[in-house]
């Protein structure tokens, strides 16, 4: 007797919360205010997350045409102002 397939629930909007708003505005004006026109995409367990309607705090960010340190001290220097 074969078991019945597992069905799982996913959303097809990704609902932002305030926090993770706020975190991708300051992202991209970091981006604009230093003339980058790298494109930010999330990937990993967020994204899963989401989808599944869960929350998650474990943000994962590709880069494409940028290393992440270099990112990282432009964030830095932002932060520091």
């Amino acid at each position: 007797m074969e078991e019945p397939p597992i069905v799982y629930s996913v959303d097809t909007d990704i609902k932002l919360t305030e926090k993770e708003k706020s975190i991708f505005d300051f992202l991209l004006q970091v981006l604009k205010e230093n003339d980058k026109h790298t494109t930010l995409r999330v990937a990993g367990g967020w994204v899963r997350d989401k989808l599944m309607g869960k929350q998650s705090e474990d943000i994962d960010i590709a880069l494409d045409d940028m290393y992440g340190e270099e990112l990282a001290e432009i964030l830095r220097q932002k932060m520091l102002q």
